[in-house]
């Protein structure tokens, strides 16, 4: 019998071939896997844009419903106001039309033993300073001074051209004076009419001639 040589096969190539496979099958799932990250981050940006488009949308239309609201506030306040002002207008008329002679001599004494403030809040106010017209000289206005404050200017001026009354009239543009501005002067009027003797308030609302 034939002696037979054993059979040897070498693996090591085909291993090496299996690695490499190996190797590529892991690049290809890293790869995957970042890009599968990216998109998923990609995703949540353009969500998160999303929300933030919609909440400054949101945003931007309570600011217009605020606006809207304020100056339906306003033609609230004006409407309110020039509806008192025709009330006592015509009360005034039906008052003076039902006095007899006497009561209206009496009444024109009155005005004429009366002096008339025309406290005006003029166009730009507070950046501009408030007027004061005495009497019946429409062309000639006071300025308030800068060191001092409205209650106290108008006392010194009363004061200044006693009288047995006293009728101060609050003049403003009505659609550009601040509702706080407005407030605070006429809240000093009434501290004014209650503490000089024969002093009445009273308010004239001034309209653009455009």
């Amino acid at each position: 019998m034939h002696n037979r040589k054993p059979l040897l096969i070498d693996f090591t190539p085909l291993l090496d071939v299996i690695l490499i496979i190996l190797f590529l099958v892991l690049v290809n799932s890293g790869v995957k896997a970042e890009q599968t990250i990216r998109e998923a981050e990609n995703k949540h940006q353009a969500e998160q844009e999303l929300i933030e488009a919609q909440l400054s949308e949101q945003e931007s239309q309570i600011i217009e419903q605020k606006s809207e609201l304020a100056n339906l506030r306003q033609e609230l306040f004006e409407a309110e106001g020039q509806k008192t002002k025709l009330e006592q207008e015509l009360q005034q008329n039906d008052n003076y039309a039902e006095l007899d002679k006497d009561q209206k001599l009496a009444f024109s004494a009155f005005l004429e033993n009366s002096t008339t403030y025309r406290l005006k809040a003029p166009h730009n106010y507070p950046q501009a300073k408030m007027e004061l017209q005495i009497g019946k000289t429409k062309d000639q206005s006071l300025v308030m001074p800068d060191d001092q404050k409205l209650e106290e200017w108008l006392t010194t001026q009363i004061k200044e051209n006693p009288s047995e009354v006293n009728i101060i009239i609050f003049e403003y543009y009505s659609q550009e004076i601040l509702w706080r501005d407005y407030y605070s002067i006429k809240q000093t009027l009434i501290r004014l009419q209650d503490s000089i003797p024969g002093t009445l308030y009273s308010e004239e609302k001034l309209f653009n001639n455009n």
